[in-house]
């Protein structure tokens, strides 16, 4: 089966992705196609797609599956670790009956950092490691695998998302209406995004919300009346948003986790709110 997917890995760099690509063609992966901008340092005997300029996450990912005859597709980013192991589960799930994506379950790496942890719990939703339900109506694209031809009857990921932020969202909910998402539990992932600490966090929730508020615009889903107040009733709303983000963290996680998951929901609330008119996908 390890011949009948496409591995896409967008890249600034691709030295950063130079020994799990390395990996993944000596495992038997043979399609693994690196997208990067010219002028970056290519790594020798690895198929690579050079492209002019810098490109969106969602630019990069539709140029790496553009020209593929693999069933399958499968996008990989290069701050994540995983195994091919990981892969051929998912790549297993994705062939059952009426399944159209799948994914993995993220968890904490031991040198994560508190700011890294919390981040990760408020932006992963069920494919969080302590979620409990499978029952998803969206996945992550940071690893996930596809069937092709749902991804292009979909129309791929949609590039109106300048950022890493809301694409994944919107795409696979496009997905979810031609079959089933679904988790698969035994493929773990860990996910080291840089720089870590509490500004970066802050502002990578914040532009999740913002884009939350674009992905609910293009797809109908989300609280249209929020999208419908006038812009001084939902800046006054964030002054409330502090008890609904606790209200979400004593849902969501265990005490280690309030206080930062608190402030980092508030951050999401804050850009959805900020943004509620759906008219940017994301904030600079």
């Amino acid at each position: 089966m390890r011949d009948h997917v496409r591995i896409i890995v967008p890249t600034r760099n691709p030295i950063r992705v130079h020994t799990l690509v390395h990996t993944l063609r000596a495992d038997g992966w043979s399609e693994c196609v690196v997208v990067h901008p010219s002028g970056a340092a290519a790594i020798s005997s690895i198929p690579a797609i050079e492209t002019d300029r810098l490109l969106s996450p969602a630019a990069a990912r539709n140029c790496g599956a553009a020209g593929a005859q693999t069933a399958f597709l499968c996008f990989l980013d290069d701050d994540v670790e995983c195994s091919s192991a990981t892969l051929d589960a998912l790549l297993e799930r994705c062939t059952s009956p009426g399944i159209i994506a799948t994914g993995p379950v993220l968890a904490d790496n031991p040198t994560d950092s508190y700011w890294r942890r919390c981040m990760h719990r408020v932006m992963s939703g069920p494919q969080f490691v302590t979620a409990r339900t499978s029952n998803v109506a969206s996945l992550m694209s940071m690893c996930l695998v596809v069937r092709r031809d749902a991804f292009e009857a979909v129309g791929g990921f949609d590039e109106i998302y300048t950022h890493p932020a809301g694409e994944d969202t919107a795409l696979t909910m496009r997905l979810a209406s031609l079959g089933a998402l679904a988790i698969v539990q035994t493929a773990r992932i860990t996910h080291r995004p840089q720089p870590d600490g509490w500004s970066t966090a802050s502002r990578r929730l914040f532009r999740y919300g913002t884009a939350w508020a674009q992905v609910g615009h293009a797809t109908g889903h989300g609280r249209r009346w929020v999208r419908q107040l006038p812009t001084v009733l939902r800046w006054c709303m964030i002054g409330i948003m502090p008890l609904v983000a606790f209200g979400d963290a004593l849902l969501a996680t265990s005490y280690q986790y309030w206080l930062g998951y608190t402030w980092l929901r508030l951050c999401w609330y804050t850009g959805l709110l900020t943004a509620a008119a759906g008219d940017r996908a994301v904030t600079s």
